[in-house]
C-alpha cells in the first residue's frame, strides 16, 4: 500500500512538473523565456526585412507576438555595438525599432525636457523610438509608473505624459 502510495504522489508530482513546464514553453511560466524563433522558419517578407535591418551584425533573438490581433515578429539585433529591436509584421514591414539610449546622447532638447520632467528625480531608462518612420524618445522616471514620449525638438508629445503622471 505505500509502494503504491508513493507511485501514485509521484506521477501527481510528473503531472504537475509537466503542466508547468508546458506554461513555460509557452512563455505563460514565471522568469522563463520563451523559445528563440529561427529566422528561416519566418515568413519570407519578415525574413527579408530582419536581413536588412541586421546587415553587418547579428540576429540575437526572435519572439513571435500578437498585439491588437496582429501577428508581429520582434527580434533582439546587435549591429557593429549597436543593440536594439526591430518589430516587423507579417508582410515585411517594418512597425518600429527600439535603442536604449545614454542620456549624454540624446539630443540637447530632449536633454532639456527630460531634465524638467525629472525635478530631482532619478531616470530610470530612456531609448529611442521609430515608428512609422518617426522618431521620438521615451523615457521612464524611477518610482513613476508609465513612460513619457519626447519629439526630437523637445515638445512632450500629446496624450503621452498625462498617462505616465496618472498611473
Amino acid at each position: 500500500m505505500k509502494y503504491l502510495s508513493v507511485l501514485l504522489g509521484t506521477g501527481l508530482l510528473l503531472v504537475a512538473a509537466s503542466g508547468g513546464m508546458a506554461d513555460d514553453e509557452k512563455g505563460e511560466g514565471k522568469g522563463k523565456e520563451t523559445p528563440s524563433l529561427a529566422l528561416a522558419s519566418l515568413p519570407a517578407p519578415v525574413q527579408a526585412t530582419l536581413k536588412a535591418q541586421s546587415a553587418g551584425g547579428r540576429i540575437k533573438r526572435i519572439e513571435k507576438e500578437i498585439e491588437d490581433g496582429t501577428t508581429q515578429y520582434v527580434a533582439a539585433i546587435k549591429v557593429k555595438g549597436r543593440q536594439f529591436e526591430a518589430e516587423v509584421g507579417e508582410d515585411g514591414t517594418l512597425l518600429g525599432t527600439e535603442e536604449p539610449m545614454k542620456f549624454k546622447d540624446l539630443p540637447a532638447p530632449v536633454q532639456k525636457t527630460i531634465t524638467d520632467k525629472l525635478a530631482g528625480r532619478k531616470l530610470k531608462e530612456v531609448e529611442k523610438r521609430t515608428e512609422k518612420g518617426k522618431v521620438f524618445y521615451e523615457f521612464e522616471i524611477e518610482g513613476v509608473k508609465g513612460e513619457t514620449a519626447v519629439a526630437v525638438d523637445g515638445t512632450i508629445m500629446p496624450g503621452e505624459d498625462e498617462r505616465s503622471e496618472k498611473r
